[in-house]
């Protein structure tokens, strides 16, 4: 086989679009933390995570370390594993294939404090050398991701003593778009391609004699898990021991595993495992023991077996010494020797009590001539069917003779698995898993490219003009710049790595009480071949626009996914996003409503269920009172402790400051949240199921745009399937009228359709009627109860000084009754697509009242939030240009009169999914211009959620940065920049600019040159993709890569990291998209009116 042209077609992933690093050499350091109570701050190295959603993930850094162990869904834990890595052998040098510093010995590992005496007295001996790494410095190759897949290209000379071994290796999970079974799938395949560089002659045999094959060998070794309540390879200080009995043993090979073309791929592998699940679980067993907490099950590490290669396993390795032996069989021989010398599939063995490690692995070993190339697959996969979030609380009420299960889920996955068997009890699938791995890499790995290959060929230079807008395909109209495609997937795997959980809740009886029916399938037998093709490819497999298997996956409808509210959820179960490490709160309403893009147009069904049981919470109550931390805090100020903010009730109101404790849930309001993974403290809590409103820093009930928010969402998942359903114009086009702020005469829900025959297209009326009814009732108890003036805007608290702020931003409290330009607007936006959804369901009255709320509200707003900035014309025709902004509040001062980032966010939530404006267009244009020139500093930084306006002079258009400052002394929030922002505000700027513009790295559409009237156009877009690539710089390029915080400062400080919000990315392309859409439909009717006008010639000419 001869070499590649490089090394990126042996990986895989693009490395024009590729988020890279060296292995090694970590990246300039960011700032502490700026955080207020819980704060994670993992370091720099970092990497894409591996695993499905729900499943539990790994996290490889760009070292090649496993640190990041998610194996528990709702847990965190960062611990580099000194026994978990990749090692390559070439003519008998080894080496991890990792640059962090513990791979390279074992005097501290595991656990420090247990004497291994069996061991003790030939450690000496065996220990003597250290295993070799790849260099520190980051000179052994680099690490690129595009996430699912990520891969290692090794320089040759780092891992071969002559320099001729080249090795790639690509790892992925099988994440894709509206492949609901395979996303929640708990495997990863790690894919080696190594090449002999030397070139073969016939034509001087002496020379050929020097030309020897190169012994090759590859291993895979992995720490057992399972030993750990965090399900994480024990470290001391990090992981608390489960005190559960595990076993090792090997599996595959035999006659039972012979190749079937169609299902099986032959391999060997090591499985790790709670003895519950295959003994005391297992049918027949006595004093059966349930599977019932997240670290019951295994993990199986296999590799296929090819012609030509062999694979042997070491099933168990429990002490340093036997590790040092392990290690040095392997550079001896290429090859894994358990620790008594048994190579046997049928190799079982007991984890000794007292070990101070415990791992498996597998070898694979080869010859490779001079210019061939061989592929190694290895796979890992884990079977923990159970997630939990609080151990001591099941605890609790299993002494009390409650549910223990009451935070428990079983998850997505186990649906598909052979579960319910007599051979594979439930948490002892990871071998099945892995070997299903083995067999479908390939096609998964086609799959991720096929997906990825617009995106990736929309970044490469055009080596020629394209001209016709008539194309079918939107990716022909647009181009994104190389660094935006890497955010786009990057940034996507927050779906599995936030903490995510998708599952069903569990009853009093766990797992031993889920039902058959939960089970798509029973696979009676490992040996079968039935579970393994049940993931054989679809007909349209690459097809990914279609979603030809239902709302679910499984042929199920809108319906049957939304649910009817119940505990147990739709057709889908229980999905739920934690929106950041410092606050693990699970579908919070603000973090979803602005990262939540990527779901929704990839896996349409699951965002259609978490809307759904965000709707169905509004109706929830929770009478339970508590202490918010606001209160706390402004208690603890006065007292002058500032760092000790626990007071009992009766000392906060023994003082001026009198906070009254706040009801957790109020019926009518939308909810902030579907719980948290630490709110297990109070018995009975389970996350996604009766926890609304764990976030407490303030009251909740009280904020002003979760209602909005919750709306917008329920219109968003009408809309997305109206387009899908090629019904083109959704609500009304027209806006408010610029002079009066009032509708025109059809109210602005009159709908045009050009779908002639068949349904309505969108969300069936039934689940639409619902979904509206909940959005509906949040946002007329608004309008009841915030609104005192009667002029349709609503208004913040009174006294928020001792209510909290009432708004996303829960550290920067509006003025007291006052109007926002934040709120304000989401508000106008919130009431335009009701509207239009009453409409839709033919409830005229509704839609009438909505409207004209609107229309009151929209012209209050105007004239308590506008600030004109006047500026003068050139000539005296020339209409005098709106500039100006939406003040943050009504009140005076720096903040009151600040430019904030977030002031016409509803109009880019109308603008984004296709309906009219609420304020007036110039004005939403002028103030977005402010921002991007304020805020943004002319796009020299991405934008400040409030800056200082009042210097501001707007009399010309020059690019030069304007000098202000964010407004960052007056509380926590009002100084930073939010990433995630920064990619609305581009995304807006898209919306509002002629169709056919082209601008510099903003990846728009080829055209013709602009119009004069188009250049502020290009002047917008050049200021608003500055911006959003100092977004991604700030994080991707500034130590922060897989961990895009919510929040960083001018101070290079941040807080919230991996925040669900940078999803945003998503809707900045949503905007390319809906602008590629509009330059077709143009391009089309030019082409229309053209060969009308050829035809009106033509009859002309026959005429005469």
């Amino acid at each position: 086989v001869a070499p590649p042209p490089s090394p990126e077609d042996d990986s895989g992933v693009p490395e024009a679009v590729a988020w890279s690093h060296p292995i090694g050499d970590p990246p300039v350091s960011r700032g502490p933390p700026r955080c207020r109570g819980r704060c994670v701050d993992d370091g720099e190295a970092a990497g894409a995570p591996l695993g499905g959603m729900g499943a539990g993930t790994l996290g490889r850094t760009y070292r090649g370390d496993f640190a990041q162990w998610h194996l528990r869904p709702g847990t965190h834990t960062h611990a580099p594993a000194a026994h978990t890595f990749a090692a390559v052998r070439v003519d008998g040098l080894a080496t991890v294939l990792s640059s962090l510093e513990a791979h390279g010995g074992w005097e501290k590992d595991g656990d420090d404090d247990v004497d291994d005496d069996a061991n003790l007295a030939n450690r000496a001996s065996t220990i003597s050398s250290r295993r070799r790494v790849l260099p520190a410095d980051g000179s052994g190759g680099t690490y690129r991701a595009l996430y699912p897949r990520s891969s290692y290209e090794y320089v040759p000379g780092s891992i071969s003593a002559r320099g001729d071994v080249a090795l790639t290796q690509t790892q992925f999970s099988p994440v894709l778009p509206g492949r609901y079974r395979e996303a929640s799938l708990p495997v990863a395949v790690f894919r080696f391609t190594a090449r002999n560089t030397e070139i073969a002659t016939r034509s001087n045999d002496a020379m050929n004699a020097t030309k020897t094959p190169r012994k090759v060998a590859l291993m895979f070794q992995f720490e057992n898990p399972t030993r750990t309540k965090e399900v994480a390879p024990h470290a001391n200080g990090k992981t608390r021991l489960a005190g559960e009995g595990s076993e090792h043993a090997a599996f595959g090979g035999g006659a039972e595993y012979a190749s079937d073309a169609e299902t099986k791929t032959p391999h060997k592998g090591a499985h790790m495992y709670t003895k519950r699940v295959l003994h005391e679980h297992s049918p027949g067993a006595k004093n059966k023991k349930s599977v019932s907490e997240p670290w019951h099950g295994g993990l199986a590490v296999a590799a296929a077996e090819t012609k030509g290669a062999r694979v042997t396993v070491t099933s168990g390795i429990f002490s340093r010494a036997a590790a040092a032996n392990h290690w040095r069989a392997f550079e001896l021989r290429g090859e894994c020797v358990s620790e008594t010398g048994v190579d046997s599939v049928k190799h079982r063995v007991d984890v000794p009590s007292n070990a101070t490690l415990a791992y498996s692995a597998v070898c694979v070993s080869f010859l490779l001539p001079p210019g061939a190339a061989r592929e190694v697959v290895f796979s890992v996969a884990w079977d923990f069917p159970v997630a939990s979030f609080d151990d001591a609380a099941a605890a609790r009420a299993e002494k009390n003779g409650a549910d223990a299960f009451a935070t428990a889920f079983v998850k997505r996955y186990a649906r598909y698995h052979p579960h319910g068997g007599e051979d594979v009890p439930l948490g002892a699938a990871a071998p099945a898993l892995a070997a299903l791995a083995l067999a479908r890499a390939s096609e998964w790995e086609d799959a991720v490219r096929a997906w990825q290959k617009p995106y990736v060929d929309s970044a490469k230079p055009r080596t020629e003009k394209k001209s016709n807008a008539d194309d079918d395909a939107d990716a022909t109209l647009i181009r994104r710049p190389p660094w935006f495609v890497s955010a786009l997937f990057n940034e996507l795997h927050h779906l599995v790595d936030a903490g995510t959980v998708w599952g069903r809740p569990l009853g009093v009886a766990g797992l031993d009480g889920v039902a058959d029916s939960f089970f798509v399938k029973k696979f009676p037998s490992l040996s079968e071949s039935e579970y393994v093709s049940s993931f054989a490819p679809r007909a349209t497999a690459t097809a990914f626009d279609d979603f030809d298997e239902g709302e679910d996956g499984e042929g199920g409808d809108a319906a049957d996914v939304a649910g009817n509210g119940g505990v147990w959820g739709g057709s889908l179960g229980r999905f739920g996003l934690a929106s950041n490490r410092d606050a693990p709160v699970y579908n919070s309403l603000p973090a979803y409503f602005f990262g939540s893009w990527g779901i929704a147009k990839f896996w349409p069904g699951i965002d259609l269920s978490v809307v759904a049981d965000l709707a169905s919470a509004v109706r929830f109550e929770d009478d339970a009172e508590r202490d918010t931390k606001w209160a706390a805090d402004r208690v603890a100020a006065q007292a002058g402790d500032e760092e000790d903010a626990t007071t009992t009730t009766s000392q906060k109101n023994a003082g001026s400051v009198s906070v009254a404790r706040k009801r957790r849930k109020v019926r009518g309001a939308a909810p902030h949240d579907l719980g948290d993974t630490r709110d297990g403290s109070l018995f009975g809590r389970g996350p996604l199921r009766d926890s609304v409103n764990a976030h407490d820093v303030s009251d909740v009930n009280a904020w002003l745009d979760l209602a909005p928010m919750l709306s917008l969402l329920v219109a968003r998942a009408h809309v997305l399937r109206l387009e899908e359903d090629e019904d083109d114009v959704l609500f009304s086009e027209e806006a408010y009228d610029v002079a009066t702020l009032e509708r025109p005469p059809r109210g602005g829900v009159e709908k045009k359709r050009k779908k002639p025959t068949g349904s309505r297209g969108g969300l069936p009326n039934a689940v639409l009627r619902s979904l509206f009814e909940d959005a509906y009732l949040s946002v007329s108890t608004l309008a009841r109860t915030r609104d005192p003036d009667g002029d349709g805007a609503l208004e913040h608290v009174a006294d928020p000084a001792t209510h909290g702020p009432d708004h996303a931003f829960d550290r920067w409290a509006v003025a007291a009754g006052s109007k926002s330009a934040y709120c304000g607007s989401l508000w106008l936006a919130a009431l335009r697509a009701c509207a239009g959804l009453a409409a839709s369901l033919d409830e005229t009255h509704a839609a009438v009242s909505l409207d004209a709320t609107g229309a009151r509200a929209a012209r209050a707003l105007n004239d308590a939030l506008w600030v004109d900035v006047a500026t003068d014309s050139n000539t005296n025709t020339t209409p005098k240009k709106t500039r100006g902004y939406y003040k943050h509040d009504e009140s005076v001062g720096a903040l009151g009169n600040a430019s904030s980032v977030s002031q016409v966010f509803g109009e880019w939530a109308l603008a984004t999914l296709g309906l009219a404006p609420a304020h007036p267009k110039e004005r939403t244009r002028a103030a977005l211009e402010t921002v991007l020139r304020v805020n943004a500093r002319g796009g020299a930084t991405f934008p400040a959620n409030a800056a200082e306006a009042s210097s501001f002079v707007s009399e010309t258009d020059s690019e030069t940065e304007t000098e202000t400052e964010p407004v960052s002394n007056a509380n926590l929030h009002s100084g930073e920049r939010w990433p995630a922002f920064a990619y609305v505000v581009a995304a807006h700027a898209v919306l509002v600019t002629d169709d056919y513009i082209s601008a510099h790295d903003a990846s728009l559409f080829d055209s013709g040159s602009p119009e004069e009237e188009e250049e502020e156009d290009a002047l917008l877009l050049r200021r608003a993709w500055a911006s959003a690539r100092n977004a991604y710089d700030a994080t991707w390029n500034g130590g922060l890569a897989f961990r895009a915080p919510e929040a960083t400062d001018d101070e290079g400080r941040f807080r919230g990291a991996a925040d669900v919000k940078n999803g945003a990315v998503w809707a900045l392309d949503r905007a390319l998209t809906q602008k590629a859409r509009r330059a077709r439909d143009a391009g089309r009717e030019r082409k229309a009116s053209v060969e009308d006008d050829r035809r009106r010639r033509s009859a002309d000419e026959l005429r005469r």
